[in-house]
């Protein structure tokens, strides 16, 4: 077959042109100049190789232009004059190289090049701005200097000083050198000066020291810092770093990440143990060989910035350890990334977590929540109830057993006891405060964690016992006598007497008031205070021979108690009245031929005095010596003494003096006449036939009862009647005498109806003759209101229910009086006005009238007078005590409608939030509360109340984001039947404490860009949100790694988004075509990063690209080809371009032996059937390509 060959030269034509760039970085690159070096001294070597061409970035220093010259052409930097630091800002010159690498006429790769020259001098010596710039943590810091040093280095010589090459922000922290084992130079710890170990030989232009520098900084964290120091000795004039890292990327080796045997760590440390603890040593596995399989470990903390100050790690053994002493109660759990980073220039990481759980050791002692506890309770407190009297609380901030606290007394008494666990206090016994009123005790808390290690801490708990009213007052005597004269002076109100009581009781249950009863006629007057008794009113012995008083002392307690005493005053008689007869005048007569010693006349004299004072002597005054008269001077009988002669003296006068016998006499006279009569034939006749009369037992001796009449019809002295009681005189109880002719009975002894209370008297009425009449006398002894009623049964006391129905007899009081008939009878009444009780007044049956209410009136204290119906009437008073019985009719009430408060959300469980009060009216059990949540709202358990003091607790861990208020709901319950409750709210706002790490809406966040987009270009706006609120939910943002950080801007101030913007030129044709960024967000000690994915987007700034090229072909007969036998070689750098090229002949084709799809975009090209022959041929053709 014959070949028939067809080559065609196709010509491109191209609608437009775009320059495709690759840019890399490079690490910034420092270079230390002396102030004296001349100009033309060079720099930098920048170059990387053929088809490279270089320039100075437009956007450095101004200050920087004049001093450095580049060759264009092949990279190499020269100092243009020389430099003074005087004349330089900050002693330093920046300027950033650009490196375009070529190939045909396009740009195909640009590297940027950073780089500073310092410079040094006497007048070089602080470089305060460079020095102040923080290191960038994720990469390596390179550092390229000139040295004095030549190529052969004595062991020991002083290379330099790394201090002079750390920023001034990082010299007070302390700086640690790792360097690699088999290194044969060390670093002086101090002066971080590098030495050589050996002496040796450089033939190369560089001498390279690779190390890992640990920063331990106190006032933000512990770092490691991969250090590479380029050292050129004196005799080179070159810099070849760059060259030799260019050649170290362009080692064609597949570059392998490394590889953590597990995704997560745990591991436990011990808290407060000194610095310096192995943790874990975590390695990963690099497959890779030489540089890429070198591994350098950084950690990264997850949640808290501050996990960063306490671990570090080795970067070269992935050693993790502590770096301060640990505390558990600060940070229980860190969290770390642990990267591990080849050394590739490719740089590859591998990634996993470490979760270091701190174990808990017992540091701390529990604490109390108060170092001092006061309790005042009463002293009836009742033994082994649930109202406890005290719930001491200390928490310990360690965990578990650590945590587990046992309570005790370190001074036990048998008076009280603690509850271990709880720290419930309650008395044992009953407590008298009169018996002691003060308890101090000390409570020790101890936490159960080892015996060697358990920890203690005490408290005070001082009781007060409070007094409860329960003591009477007591008087100094059982009962009282007291003797007061009759004629006490009562100008000033003398006291006869002072009683007293006393009160164990304290306080206004101790105060006493005095007050008096039985005060007949108001006589005398009691000071309530101090119980002085005093006379206001003249005393009469002959009208109240004595008085009995009570005293009653009452306290001021509510209810008060009460006692009484009795006071028998005894009045003493002084001689105050004057004997008094019966008559003013006496006339009698005397038959003449009476004989001597006849009784003539009786005179009787009485005196209201007592004892001597009433003993009356009678006596004639001035009695003439041949008087036929004489007086008996006790019985007052009236005698002749001799022979009378009527005719001789027909009448007598004379006078009689009554004298009684007090220490100053006092006297009374009556006249006494005397007729001689003549002798008597008549007989006396007594008119009416019998008298009747009543007479009172307490009539005193002398006193007259009746008079009895008899007329005799003689005249003159036979008519003259002498009377004598002749019968039924039992006891001579009475005796008569002659008056005026009649005949007076007077009272001669006391009477006592009890014992006999008529009497039946005859009488006889005899003239002179012996002529007489008798008569009967009936004398009725009414019982005398001597005695005065008295109570029975005293004290009265009783109790009532609060809820009794009105008209309810609830006592009955009962007096006896040992007179007779009315004097016997007595009337009931209360004294004073009382309102909610009445008293029948002849049953003594006490009845409600108005409702009764405890809470208002809890006792009452009625005086009950019992009085006779005589005449004086006689009354006796007692007080009648009434205890009115709690019902359970109160509920409790709360000291506050609503009560409010604030809790940190971190408290810790156990510590106290708030307390509430409430009381209850009622007493006993009725008036005793507890407090529960039972029936309420505990906020679903995340708090508890101390049943007895009402103290809300922390029950669980709370957190402000699930809940940031509560309106809990506690209730106050009673102990009575039924128990009565009121319930309250409790509002609580948790207060926000910043334990939230700002959450990303995801770990990898992908932006995009458009390519060509002008520097400053905004890319996105990254938010994260915090779910803490205030100062701790501003969040800030700033870049924290990834390989091109650099690149980007990031701007906002706290709290607002993160505004991500460019400050390089972005291609999409170049090899780069997505940019990474670490990006932190942190709010305090909180913080979470993501990864932003920086995706460049195409668009169309590049014209299809197409060269010249051949097309042959071999036609065989029957072997023609019928499709495509190729296609147009045109490219577009643009992707989104590239299939859709549009292709068509300009020249060439006029045969149309060649047929081109124009819209498929990929030019293919198809033979027309005409070439199917065995004829060669061949043509140039011109084709045209373009883009939309």
């Amino acid at each position: 077959m014959d070949v028939q060959r067809c080559s065609g030269m196709l010509k491109r034509s191209l609608i437009g042109l775009l320059i495709l760039f690759q840019i890399s970085f490079v690490s910034t690159f420092d270079i230390h100049i002396s102030e004296n070096d001349p100009g033309g001294t060079v720099l930098f070597n920048a170059t990387q190789g053929d088809n490279w061409s270089y320039d100075i970035d437009a956007f450095s220093s101004k200050q920087t232009m004049p001093y450095i010259q580049l060759d264009f052409s092949s990279g190499i930097i020269y100092l243009k004059q020389q430099p003074k630091c005087s004349k330089i800002n900050n002693n330093v010159l920046e300027f950033r190289i650009i490196s375009r690498h070529r190939i045909l006429n396009f740009i195909t790769n640009r590297t940027v090049t950073p780089v500073k020259v310092f410079l040094e001098g006497e007048n070089c010596r602080h470089f305060n701005s460079w020095k102040s710039q923080r290191l960038k943590l994720d990469g390596t810091h390179y550092i390229v200097t000139h040295s004095e040093i030549n190529r052969c280095i004595r062991a020991g010589q002083h290379i330099i000083s790394l201090l002079d090459f750390i920023p001034n922000i990082y010299q007070k922290c302390s700086i640690s050198v790792d360097i690699p084992r088999t290194s044969d130079y060390t670093v002086d710890p101090h002066s971080l000066h590098i030495k050589t170990l050996l002496t040796r030989c450089f033939f190369s232009s560089e001498i390279s020291l690779a190390f890992n520098v640990l920063f331990s900084c106190p006032n933000h964290h512990t770092f490691f810092v991969p250090y590479e120091v380029i050292i050129h000795p004196k005799d080179t004039q070159s810099y070849s770093a760059l060259l030799r890292k260019s050649r170290r990327s362009r080692r064609a080796v597949v570059n392998n990440a490394p590889v953590f045997d597990e995704t997560v760590y745990v591991r436990h440390v011990k808290e407060d143990q000194a610095p310096g603890i192995i943790v874990e040593t975590i390695t990963a596995h690099d497959a890779d060989q030489g540089d890429e399989g070198i591994i350098t470990y950084t950690m990264i903390p997850e949640r808290d910035e501050r996990s960063l100050s306490m671990f570090a790690i080795n970067p070269t053994t992935g050693t993790v350890n502590t770096t301060k002493r640990l505390d558990r109660e600060l940070i229980e759990v860190h969290y770390f990334q642990i990267i591990a980073s080849d050394h590739g220039r490719d740089v590859k990481t591998g990634s996993t977590s470490l979760k270091i759980i701190v174990d808990d050791v017992n540091d701390h002692a529990p604490q109390f929540e108060q170092k001092h506890y006061v309790r005042n309770i009463s002293e009836n407190q009742e033994v082994f109830t649930d109202s406890n009297i005290l719930t001491v609380r200390a928490t310990d901030l360690d965990v578990e057993e650590n945590a587990d606290i046992r309570y005790s007394f370190v001074n036990p008494t048998n008076d009280f006891m603690i509850d271990p666990l709880r720290g419930i206090i309650t008395n044992l016994v009953k407590l008298d405060r009169e018996t002691k009123s003060k308890y101090q005790l000390v409570v020790q808390a101890i936490d159960q964690g080892e015996i060697s290690t358990r920890k203690t801490t005490s408290a005070t708990v001082d009781i007060n016992i409070l007094d409860v009213n329960d003591n009477k007052p007591q008087f100094s005597q059982a009962s009282y006598l007291v003797s007061v004269r009759e004629d006490i002076d009562i100008t000033n109100q003398p006291i006869i007497l002072n009683v007293t009581a006393t009160d164990r009781d304290e306080g206004s249950n101790k105060e006493i008031r005095y007050s008096l009863t039985g005060n007949v006629m108001q006589t005398f007057i009691i000071d309530s205070l101090t119980g002085q008794i005093h006379v206001i009113k003249s005393l009469d012995y002959e009208q109240f021979p004595k008085y009995r008083l009570t005293v009653r002392a009452e306290d001021s307690g509510n209810p008060s108690q009460k006692n009484s005493t009795n006071i028998l005053v005894q009045v003493i008689d002084v001689n105050d009245n004057a004997p008094q007869f019966h008559g003013h005048i006496y006339q009698e007569s005397v038959d003449e031929n009476a004989p001597s010693q006849t009784p003539v006349v009786q005179l009787l004299a009485f005196d209201l005095d007592s004892g001597l004072n009433k003993e009356i002597s009678y006596s004639i005054i001035d009695k003439p010596v041949d008087m036929p008269f004489e007086i008996n001077e006790k019985s007052g009988w009236v005698s002749t003494t001799g022979k009378l002669d009527r005719e001789k003296s027909q009448k007598y006068e004379f006078k009689v003096k009554a004298s009684d016998n007090g220490a100053i006499v006092l006297t009374a006279t009556t006249s006494v006449v005397i007729t001689v009569r003549d002798i008597n034939d008549n007989a006396p006749i007594f008119n009416p036939r019998f008298y009747e009369t009543t007479l009172s037992e307490d009539s005193r001796i002398g006193s007259p009862v009746i008079t009895v009449t008899a007329i005799d019809k003689d005249e003159g002295d036979n008519g003259h009647v002498i009377y004598d009681i002749s019968g039924g005189n039992t006891g001579r109880t009475f005796q008569i005498s002659t008056s005026n002719n009649m005949g007076v009975i007077t009272l001669q002894k006391n009477l006592d109806a009890r014992i006999q209370n008529r009497y039946a008297l005859s009488v006889t009425a005899q003239d002179p003759d012996g002529n007489l009449d008798t008569t009967e006398v009936f004398i009725n002894i009414s019982d005398t209101n001597r005695f005065q009623p008295e109570f029975q049964g005293i004290p009265y006391q009783f109790s009532v229910d609060e809820n009794v129905n009105v008209s309810t007899s609830v006592f009955k009081v009962f007096a006896l009086d040992k007179d007779r008939g009315e004097n016997q009878r007595i009337t009931y009444s209360f004294l004073g006005v009382v309102s909610d009780f009445s008293i029948d007044a002849n049953t003594g049956e006490i009845r409600i009238i108005q409702a009764l209410d405890r809470e208002t009136g809890p006792a009452y204290t009625l005086t009950v007078t019992a009085r006779d119906n005589g005449n004086p009437a006689q009354s006796d008073t007692t007080d009648i005590d009434i205890i009115v019985k709690d019902i359970n009719d109160n509920r409790p009430e709360f000291s506050e409608v609503v009560y409010t408060g604030t809790v940190k959300e971190d408290i810790l469980v156990g510590r106290r939030v708030i307390q509430i009060t409430a009381k209850d009216r009622d007493k006993g059990p009725n008036g005793q509360i507890y407090y529960t949540f039972t029936g309420g709202s505990d906020g679903n358990g995340d708090f508890n109340i101390d049943r007895a003091l009402g103290v809300i607790r922390v029950a669980k861990e709370l957190d402000r984001e699930r809940i940031a208020n509560y309106n809990l709901v506690a209730l106050a319950v009673d102990e009575g039947e039924p128990r009565l409750s009121t319930s309250v709210h409790i509002k609580l706002k948790v207060e926000d404490v910043n334990d939230n790490r700002p959450k990303f809406e995801a770990d990898t966040i992908e932006v995009g860009v458009l390519e060509n987009s002008p520097i400053g270009t905004t890319l996105a706006k990254i938010t994260a949100e915090d779910p803490d609120e205030g100062v701790n939910a501003l969040v800030e943002y700033k870049f924290v790694g990834g390989a091109d950080a650099d690149l980007f801007d990031l701007v906002g101030r706290r709290g607002d988004p993160a505004t991500i913007i460019t400050r390089t030129d972005l291609d999409y044709e170049s090899d780069k075509k997505q940019y990474e960024i670490i990006i932190r967000a942190a709010s305090d000690t909180q913080f979470s990063t993501a990864t932003v994915l920086v995706n460049v987007q195409d668009v169309n700034d590049n014209s299809p690209i197409l060269k010249d090229f051949t097309i042959i072909f071999n036609n065989y007969a029957d072997t023609f080809p019928s499709t495509s036998i190729g296609r147009i070689p045109a490219f577009d750098p643009d992707e989104t371009d590239r299939h859709r090229l549009e292709y068509r002949f300009i020249s060439g084709n006029g045969a149309n032996l060649l047929h081109l799809n124009t819209t498929s975009g990929r030019g293919e090209i198809t033979l027309d059937p005409r070439l199917n022959s065995d004829v060669p041929r061949n043509g140039t053709f011109v084709v045209s390509v373009s883009g939309e």
